[in-house]
């Protein structure tokens, strides 16, 4: 008997979109194709404006692709209503920005716990895992810190952890280290690399970064609207 497919936690088929610049329809992505197994790491590399990002939203179920399919987790995101895709993404997609996105009226730790407050289930094993993740980014003694009072690598510290905190099937980071300098950057990377891999989860990161995309099992690149793969 042949040994079974590895299941995909991403799979990319005909994906297309586009953007109306005045009169004119731009396309950012033209068919692309793509199929993450589960527990990869990947890298898309790209010049800005290429659709990184755009990509990652597509991915994620934020955007709607113009044509094509987005399966994530054997779900197709292009069949769900915008309401379905956002209570999907909450429970199954781990989220790092550029520039932290935390919340600044929150501390760390309850900023750590709003993804599992969303998803309706904070009890004493979700507040045990978040203390975890802090102890883990080493920061388990500013949980009641605000994020203003924290360095920006520590703050992207945080907005790992909080990724992670809901055990995420996927974590998509978008040029996670981009705003921190080369010292603080690779620590992240570390860690991002380290946690994941850690927690059997699937990454795919977009970044300018050639040293973090060196890390990752596989590197992509969006070239002109479609998705090459690089050798490694």
């Amino acid at each position: 008997m042949p040994a079974a497919p590895a299941p995909a936690a991403v799979e990319l088929v005909g994906l297309s979109k586009s953007y109306r610049e005045g009169d004119r329809a731009h396309r950012i992505l033209d068919g692309v194709d793509l199929r993450v197994l589960a527990g990869e790491t990947v890298a898309v590399l790209g010049p800005s404006g290429s659709g990184k990002s755009t990509l990652l939203n597509l991915v994620s179920g934020i955007d709607r692709p113009d044509g094509g399919s987005v399966v994530v987790d054997g779900v197709d995101l292009t069949s769900l209503s915008e309401r379905d895709r956002t209570l999907f993404r909450r429970r199954s997609i781990g989220f790092v920005f550029q520039f932290f996105n935390l919340l600044p009226t929150l501390t760390v730790l309850e900023n750590l716990l709003l993804p599992l407050e969303l998803n309706g289930a904070v009890g004493s094993s979700e507040q045990a895992r978040a203390r975890g993740l802090l102890e883990a980014v080493a920061l388990a003694d500013r949980a009641d810190a605000f994020p203003d009072r924290l360095s920006g690598g520590e703050q992207q510290r945080i907005a790992v952890a909080r990724a992670l905190v809901h055990e995420p099937a996927l974590v998509l980071a978008d040029e996670p280290t981009g705003n921190l300098d080369q010292e603080t950057g690779d620590l992240v990377t570390d860690l991002l690399e380290r946690l994941v891999r850690d927690a059997g989860g699937t990454l795919i990161v977009v970044t300018h970064s050639k040293d973090l995309a060196s890390r990752m099992d596989r590197v992509l690149r969006v070239d002109h609207g479609h998705l090459r793969e690089d050798p490694q």
